[in-house]
């Protein structure tokens, strides 16, 4: 009967034995799903790479990988501990990040996740006077999928996320309201519409339109928009990307309901247009997803800073 191990016993193993190089080594195997390109692309030699493989299936006690006359395979326990690793790796790159910055240049990093319409309403009008203001700190912002806030918040990705309070707020984070918000339908500068000083259902309806992508709350809005009449001709594309959804509409010519936040800058501009129909009603804020008691210094500056910019904004 095979003995059972305990986490604390495989955690202890791998502490005592484990080296950031055999993960790197095995993480490279499982990519490639070959131990001779691992070598080649690490450089170490083939026999290296076969004893780092042994090391770690024995202390884990479980294959890892199945050997194959053309290359490696992941088992079922690789694919569960492949992106352990991988996360492992990722921790200590940021670490290594962290620390160059500060030899170098004594800078503290801030990384910022944000939906679109975050980067548009909030980043894109004050990261430049952020910087300006506070030289010393590096700013890294990523694009997401507002979708993919929980997974991010779950694995201590970013300090700050830009976006809309989501259904289930994580547990240790905050989420302060900042930016008020609606949709709104746009247009390129050329469109028909975008002169007009008063336009009706009827002119909408004989217009194309790039369609919402679902998920979206412009979705219901253009459902409801059109409900009693044909639907208009559609842009047969989805997308939540803004310079594509910019794209589109300049070369299509085509109309659009979009969070005004998304295109303010483009908007005010004059790069876009803001067709002049009242959608009705307004959206869910924009603002910070934040750890206040756990936020370094570079994070704390940029939640006062947006929080002040903000609010006189709105004022």
């Amino acid at each position: 009967m095979k003995q059972t191990v305990s986490n604390t016993q495989l955690l202890n193993r791998i502490l005592l034995t484990g080296r950031l190089r055999q993960f790197q080594i095995i993480l490279q195997v499982a990519e490639l799903g070959s131990m001779h390109r691992a070598a080649r692309e690490l450089g170490v030699s083939q026999p290296a790479i076969t004893k780092t493989i042994r090391e770690l299936e024995d202390k884990l006690e479980l294959p890892l990988f199945e050997r194959q006359p053309r290359g490696m395979r992941l088992t079922a326990a690789g694919r569960e501990v492949m992106p352990y690793l991988r996360r492992i790796l990722d921790v200590a790159g940021r670490c290594a990040e962290t620390v160059a910055v500060r030899h170098n240049n004594g800078s503290a990093i801030v990384r910022v996740a944000s939906v679109a319409a975050g980067i548009g309403g909030l980043l894109a009008p004050y990261v430049e006077g952020f910087t300006r203001a506070y030289p010393d700190v590096q700013m890294k912002i990523d694009e997401i999928d507002g979708r993919q806030i929980g997974a991010f918040a779950s694995q201590d990705d970013y300090d700050v996320f830009v976006c809309r309070a989501p259904e289930t707020i994580p547990e240790a984070w905050t989420f302060l309201p900042m930016l008020a918000d609606q949709n709104v339908i746009i247009g390129s500068v050329q469109h028909p519409l975008a002169e007009r000083s008063n336009v009706s259902l009827d002119d909408l309806a004989a217009c194309a339109w790039l369609i919402p992508p679902a998920g979206v709350s412009a979705v219901g809005l253009f459902e409801t928009l059109f409900q009693d009449s044909l639907p208009p001709s559609t842009c047969r594309v989805e997308t939540r990307v803004p310079v594509l959804i910019r794209a589109i509409l300049d070369q299509r010519n085509l109309l659009s309901i979009v969070p005004l936040s998304m295109f303010r800058s483009e908007i005010d501009e004059g790069r876009l247009s803001r067709i002049p129909f009242d959608l009705g009603g307004s959206i869910a804020p924009l603002g910070l997803m934040i750890r206040r008691e756990q936020a370094g210094e570079a994070a704390r500056r940029l939640i006062d800073y947006l929080t002040v910019r903000a609010s006189l904004r709105s004022k």
